[in-house]
């Protein structure tokens, strides 16, 4: 089956030189890419003659009408508010069904050829590939070539965050909420009027935030914790600190006092005795 954009151009009446530069010419605002300027930008990008290539961790041989890529790498370069993983994997599966390009994939990045590349580039003076290096095969940095055993490679998982050109990504960890957290040192009750005390007092409440507090309310005994927590949420303190009952005041701190009644009334009794 003929390439449809190659046909299109010899029936057009011939084909013109577009310059690479053309993509970041001051003349022209920049904004995301159509999908007829994304197959433009892959034509652009193949190169025009055998040559070795790096895309962050992995190295590549490259032969004439190749570029290596992944995903990723194109939505940012085609425009994010745009382009998606998702609709890049589409576009690139496209263009495969209908042989405008052939893809091999490894894992995190794939070599990317266009079919029938002599149609747009004119053939160079001189040919070959970079010595010692066997041309449009993968290598990660560590020298091993991956392309040979794609089929192998593509039934493993994936590091995390980095996914083959049409496989999924890997979930990325689900965020803890501050009863996930909090749940085995604090009751919901007083998770709800930590949360409320912070928000009151504009103190951050993310996860990180959350995992910090946790910390220092584990450090206290168990026995002293409920009466530390509810220290901390009625003076608005961004840690909690081991509350002694008799004294009630933090060790850390000078400037504050819990007022004497409200162990009284929130256990019943003198100082909480």
């Amino acid at each position: 089956m003929k390439s449809a954009v190659s046909k299109s151009i010899k029936d057009g009446g011939g084909a013109i030189n577009i310059t690479r530069s053309l993509m970041s010419h001051p003349a022209f605002k920049p904004e995301d890419l159509t999908e007829r300027e994304a197959w433009i930008w892959l034509l652009m990008q193949a190169r025009y003659k055998p040559e070795e290539r790096r895309l962050d961790r992995f190295t590549a041989s490259l032969e004439r009408g190749q570029l290596m890529a992944s995903v990723r790498y194109l939505a940012e370069c085609w425009g994010p508010k745009s382009w998606s993983k998702s609709r890049v994997a589409r576009f690139l599966d496209m263009l495969k069904k209908r042989d405008m390009v052939d893809i091999k994939s490894g894992t995190g990045v794939s070599i990317i050829t266009i079919c029938k590349y002599d149609d747009f580039q004119n053939t160079p003076n001189h040919n070959g590939t970079v010595a010692g290096h066997e041309a449009g095969r993968l290598r990660d940095s560590s020298g091993t070539n991956i392309i040979k055993e794609i089929k192998e490679i593509k039934d493993k998982e994936p590091p995390d965050g980095v996914s083959d050109l049409f496989g999924e990504e890997k979930p990325k960890p689900k965020k803890r909420t501050a009863r996930d957290i909090l749940g085995d040192v604090a009751t919901v009750d007083q998770i709800r009027d930590i949360l409320e005390m912070r928000r009151t007092k504009k103190l951050p409440v993310t996860e990180r935030a959350m995992v910090l507090l946790r910390n220092s309310i584990k450090a206290i005994p168990e026995a002293n914790r409920a009466v530390s927590i509810d220290a901390m949420i009625l003076k608005g303190w961004s840690s909690c600190y081991p509350v002694d009952q008799s004294r009630a005041a933090p060790p850390a701190s000078g400037q504050s006092q819990i007022p004497q009644d409200y162990f009284a009334q929130k256990y019943g009794g003198e100082n909480g005795n």
